[in-house]
């Protein structure tokens, strides 16, 4: 497998090119160091395997690459985590007649909790992140282990000046995603050369992993053989699969799809796919289609580019007022604008995405109004 690892410059124009909230940006300071994370939110596949014209660059890594700059404005160092995979069955690469005769590399348990690495600034100080940021609890936490941890300072210094990123798993009572934890600890589920994005193998490094928790591994099992477990196994989110060809794919279970209450069935419904996607949710339950579903995948995928359209023309909208004047002045410009009150409440400080999923979700909640709402903003 190659990995097409972004320059600075690369992943800005990733983000250019491409509809609002699919790729992003975000700019975070620390210790006085500037920081560069991006994200995506609704990027689909195609997206990912082509972001760029005339290129061959893909977009796996835009999950929460860091660039960090020294105090001159300089490019200290760039920070891989964890390159953007796929569900079995969820799109062309990753359909089962395509991997099923791949050898199998390992199988790792998906352990249900928030992805975190550490990065080292210019100063020498290390910091933990998540794929969104460095303030938020998952982080903070992570932070907090690390400095009362001397193994886990040990290895993750090593890791860093062997210029490897140690990717572990955050899992704690109080981070319940789905599934219990009598802890809070870091699970380490894979590591990486931050140079060439390859992963290295944990079981044949030299690296000292004392006092280091690693994921579970699971030997001698087929993907088909994990595919039938999944249907009945409890307490488990699913499998992380790696093959010889060092490609990565997801196999969730049936618990889990319950638990979080993603059916097939939602996909019958306008109201019910505009809800799964903008929720993040919709490659979780389309994975869950037969390969032979071809016109209920193709349906949905135009609902998809439908829900990007009308996302990116809110916030080219919204961008567009000017939030520089009194308040007053802002609504006597903007009150007869079809979507004044979602620049209000962005100009009262509230997040632009959040309010532009809340404003479709309240308008497509009934199949009805989400017929309507699509005929209404979406592309003609």
């Amino acid at each position: 497998m190659k990995y097409y690892v972004p320059t600075y410059e690369q992943a800005q124009e990733m983000v250019k090119q491409n509809p609002e909230m699919c790729f992003f940006e975000t700019k975070h300071v620390i210790d006085g160091y500037n920081i560069s994370l991006f994200n995506y939110k609704l990027a689909w596949f195609e997206n990912f395997a082509k972001p760029l014209i005339d290129t061959d660059m893909r977009a796996e890594e835009m999950r929460g690459i860091a660039f960090v700059f020294n105090q001159d404005g300089t490019l200290y160092k760039r920070y891989l985590m964890m390159n953007k995979f796929w569900n079995i069955n969820q799109n062309i690469d990753t359909m089962y007649d395509v991997i099923k005769n791949w050898r199998v590399k390992e199988i790792t348990t998906k352990e249900d909790g928030s992805l975190i690495t550490f990065i080292k600034l210019p100063n020498g100080n290390i910091v933990a992140k998540t794929k969104g940021g460095f303030s938020n609890d998952q982080s903070i936490g992570a932070n907090k282990l690390y400095t009362t941890d001397t193994n886990l300072q040990r290895f993750v210094r090593h890791c860093l000046d062997n210029d490897i990123v140690a990717l572990f798993e955050y899992v704690s009572p109080l981070n319940k995603i789905v599934l219990d934890y009598l802890k809070t600890e870091l699970i380490l589920i894979k590591m990486r050369s931050n140079v060439t994005g390859e992963y290295i193998d944990i079981n044949s490094t030299d690296i000292i992993f004392s006092g280091i928790k690693i994921v579970n591994s699971i030997v001698d099992k087929t993907v088909e053989e994990l595919m039938v477990i999944a249907k009945t196994i409890e307490g488990v989110e699913g499998w992380v699969i790696q093959f010889d060809n060092n490609c990565l794919v997801k196999q969730k279970t049936e618990h889990y799809f319950m638990l979080h209450k993603l059916y097939t069935e939602e996909l019958e419904r306008e109201d019910g796919i505009i809800k799964l996607i903008l929720n993040e949710q919709i490659d979780d339950v389309i994975s869950q289609l037969s390969e032979a579903d071809v016109v209920k995948r193709e349906y949905v995928r135009n609902i998809e580019i439908q829900v990007s359209y009308i996302v990116d023309k809110m916030s080219t909208y919204i961008d567009s007022c000017d939030y520089t004047v009194d308040r007053k002045i802002f609504a006597a410009a903007h009150s007869k604008d079809k979507l004044f009150e979602l620049s209000a409440q962005v100009a009262s400080g509230r997040d632009k995405y959040e309010v532009i999923k809340k404003y479709i979700l309240h308008h497509t909640r009934r199949l009805e109004m989400a017929r309507d709402f699509l005929k209404e903003h979406g592309r003609r």
